[in-house]
């Protein structure tokens, strides 16, 4: 809320189990899906939400908010063979190539093979384990980070992402 507040934006927290229609009375240029407790497989209100809104909103998911753009696109969710703890997980940004240090917590990823034909594509992969860090579709502006971007041991490194979020948010607004 705080990197939100601090780029101008008016932030409207919901609870979890919002229906999408409710969401819709609130004039949304952008939602975001932010990381809670528990497993994905167990929250499906979360990824029927995410279905109903995608394409109609630029959705930005962060941890369990990731996995339910990815389960609501089709992906299958698994958990991981070791859990991602800490702050110095090094995760490859794979638009750009370049390594990142980030901070984790969290047990599952996503299926990399189950991401054909969602529309969906691979972002971020951890350099340890090879397993999928985040996801992105510019087409559906999706944009999903299982990692905290905005408390890394590089604090400034990874906000861009959402950066790109409220670019695309601003960008639908302008066109409505």
């Amino acid at each position: 809320i705080k990197n939100l507040n601090q780029r101008g934006c008016n932030v409207t927290v919901v609870p979890f189990d919002t229906p999408a229609d409710v969401l819709g009375e609130f004039s949304a240029d952008g939602i975001l899906i932010s990381n809670g407790p528990g497993d994905i497989r167990d929250i499906p209100e979360v990824t029927s939400l995410v279905a109903a809104l995608r394409g109609k909103y630029p959705i930005f998911g962060i941890g369990l908010g990731c996995l339910a753009i990815a389960k609501a696109g089709g992906a299958r969710i698994i958990k991981l063979a070791s859990g991602h703890n800490g702050g110095n997980h090094p995760v490859q940004n794979l638009l750009t190539g370049k390594l990142e240090t980030a901070t984790q917590c969290h047990d599952s990823t996503i299926d990399e093979k189950s991401l054909k034909g969602t529309g969906l594509k691979a972002a971020y992969k951890n350099i340890i384990d090879k397993s999928l860090e985040g996801i992105i579709s510019e087409e559906e502006k999706l944009y999903g980070m299982m990692y905290y971007y905005d408390i890394s041991t590089t604090p400034k490194s990874t906000t861009y992402m959402l950066d790109r979020f409220l670019d695309k948010a601003k960008e639908t607004n302008k066109n409505a």
